[in-house]
Formats: C-alpha cells, sequence, structure tokens
C-alpha cells in the first residue's frame, strides 16, 4: 500500500482526496454573502436586533483580536479534516454550508440589522482601526442570526468530531476557549446584539441534528 501523501504541494495529495472540492462552496458563500450584502444594505427598511441587556455591555476595542481569530480559526479545522479525516471533514463542510446557506435566506426573507456601533472611538490605535475595517466591510445588517457565531460553533463542533484528537484534551479544550472568546468577542466590539448570538446558536443546533444526528448511522456505514 503506498504511502498517504501530507504535502499539500504534491500532485498525489489532491488525487487521494478528491472530496476537498466539498470545500468550493466557501468562494459560493462569500459571492453570496456580498451579493446579499448589496440587496440588504441598510438603506432600506429592515427589523432591528436588540436586547435589553445590549446597553449594558461595554464597548471594548481588545476584543477585536479574538474576533479575528475567526478566519484562522475555520481554515485550520478544514485544513485538518482535509489532512487527517475524510468524513469528519464532510461533515463539517456540510453544516458549515446548510446554516451559513441558511442564514443568507434568512435576510433576504426578513431584513434585519442592529444600531449599536458607536459613531466615534474614544481611542485612536491598531485595534480601532481593524474594527474600522470590519465596519467598512461588514456592513450593521444581516446580522441575525450571526454567521460569526455560527463559523466558530460549527468549527468547535469539527474539531470535536476528529477521531485523532480524542484523546488531546488540551487542543480540543484550546479550540472551546477559542470559540467563546470569538463569541463573546461580537458584542464588545458592537457587531452583534446577544440577540444575534442566540440565532447562532438556534441555528447550529437545528442543523447540527440534520447532519450529524439523523444521519448517523449513513455516516458510520461509510466510515467502515
Amino acid at each position: 500500500m503506498n504511502k498517504k501523501s501530507y504535502n499539500l504541494l504534491e500532485k498525489d495529495f489532491w488525487l487521494e482526496r478528491k472530496y476537498a472540492l466539498w470545500a468550493f462552496f466557501l468562494p459560493a458563500y462569500i459571492l453570496v454573502f456580498f451579493l446579499v450584502e448589496n440587496i440588504v444594505d441598510g438603506q432600506g427598511p429592515y427589523w432591528v436586533s436588540y436586547l435589553p441587556i445590549d446597553d449594558a455591555i461595554p464597548f471594548l476595542e481588545g476584543f477585536i483580536i479574538p474576533y479575528y481569530f475567526w478566519y484562522p480559526l475555520l481554515v485550520g479545522v478544514g485544513l485538518y479534516g482535509l489532512i487527517k479525516e475524510e468524513y469528519p471533514f464532510k461533515r463539517y463542510m456540510t453544516l458549515l454550508a446548510v446554516t451559513f446557506f441558511a442564514a443568507e435566506i434568512f435576510f433576504l426573507l426578513v431584513p434585519n440589522g442592529q444600531d449599536l456601533r458607536p459613531e466615534t472611538f474614544e481611542h485612536h490605535n491598531l485595534c480601532t482601526k481593524m474594527i474600522q475595517m470590519i465596519y467598512s466591510v461588514d456592513t450593521n445588517t444581516n446580522v441575525f442570526p450571526s454567521v460569526h457565531i455560527i463559523g466558530a460553533l460549527v468549527a468547535c463542533i469539527g474539531m470535536w468530531d476528529f477521531k485523532t484528537l480524542k484523546r488531546r484534551n488540551l487542543q480540543r479544550a484550546f479550540v472551546l476557549v477559542i470559540t467563546v472568546l470569538i463569541c463573546i468577542s461580537t458584542v464588545f466590539v458592537k457587531q452583534h446584539s446577544v440577540l444575534d448570538i442566540l440565532g447562532g446558536c438556534l441555528f447550529v443546533a437545528i442543523g447540527y441534528i440534520f447532519v450529524y444526528v439523523l444521519p448517523k448511522k449513513k455516516w458510520k456505514d461509510y466510515e467502515h
């Protein structure tokens, strides 16, 4: 039996992992995201996502750093699955696709946004520049459910699904801590309402049932 290639630059790596095509939903999602952002752009009427507790949450620009952890977390979990485990990778990508696109459909059906962003920053530093960058590319609309919350939770679920990490509690705990920090960062940098977090959790819970729980026997049959 030939030794499996783990070098992403080798042709054999991709030949052995044709399931990598599952990741092509990401550029498709990004395209849909920007299309929906242009449709629901805040210029028209939208339902305001808000809970009274939002007013008690301070603006803390330092939380933009864990907010940015979202991007390497999603990519890192995807790459690990692509290299190490086929079916956990497929489950991870499927749950991402289901929840991300479900959120975009909801945005179109129920245009929504939040009015929590500060008009000015008390401090002017690297963190506030990072926040301004996010504000410029990601409008205050299409916030419920929070795709940031959805992505972080799905990545955490995907990480805990890897058999090769079942006994590596430190790595799994680290991802769990990062996930929590990402989730709370969304309200501290005023990208989301607490309601958006709850919405993200709900979408992931429903998606988890359809992707992980109901077809459980089917996944086991494939793995064996």
